[in-house]
């Protein structure tokens, strides 16, 4: 819960803030919890927030407050799992690393006397990644099938846009919570394969 208030962010579909939250849980856990541990919990689609300014995201998805806590209790559980099989060279919503810990280490690049560098934005990653392929990179690591099956409904949950509910349809909606952990993993294993393709070694240093 702390990590969730840390990260703020706007209620969810069903209005709750983190404020109301605790007074709203102590009336509804109960059933929540039978549901999570007999598989039939069903996660709230994500509210798709809309900006009017000039972003290079123009918007953000906010899950509801319940199921913020949700993936970041199954985050914190898996990122010991997955975090080991991330490059030395990813930065991103990783624990203890920064965009600061990436500047660092670009510039030991520069005085090393590394000259070049190919900036590449993977275009929507974190909206478009695979969701098939990100499954069977976490059945590697994870061997408990109720939990990718939460996992896999999550992924599922859908967008609510203008009070519509949109499919995702192998798509995640950009979350500005919890799921990167399970996205980054499948993100190293695309930035690897450019790697060899690209430089002709899976070690060049590809800092994300």
């Amino acid at each position: 819960m702390e990590t969730c208030a840390a990260e703020q962010g706007s209620a969810g579909i069903d209005g709750i803030t983190l404020d109301a939250y605790p007074d709203w849980a102590k009336a509804h856990w109960a059933n929540i919890r039978r549901g999570l541990l007999a598989g039939y919990y069903c996660p709230q689609p994500v509210r798709r927030v809309e900006f009017q300014t000039e972003r290079r995201c123009p918007f953000a998805g906010y899950s509801t407050v319940n199921d913020r806590l949700i993936q970041q209790a199954i985050v914190q559980r898996l990122q010991p799992l997955v975090d080991p099989s991330f490059s030395e060279h990813s930065y991103g919503f990783r624990p203890h690393r920064s965009a600061h810990h990436a500047i660092r280490a670009v510039q030991g690049f520069i005085r090393r006397g590394d000259r070049y560098a190919v900036d590449i934005d993977l275009s929507k990653f974190f909206d478009n990644v695979d969701h098939d392929l990100l499954m069977h990179r976490l059945g590697k690591r994870v061997n408990d099938p109720h939990v990718l099956t939460l996992i896999g409904k999550y992924l599922r949950a859908g967008v609510s846009h203008h009070g519509n509910i949109e499919a995702t349809h192998g798509v995640s909606p950009k979350v500005v919570h919890c799921r990167h952990c399970w996205q980054t993993s499948c993100s190293t294993t695309l930035t690897g394969f450019w790697n060899v393709k690209a430089t002709g070694s899976p070690v060049t240093p590809t800092t994300s």
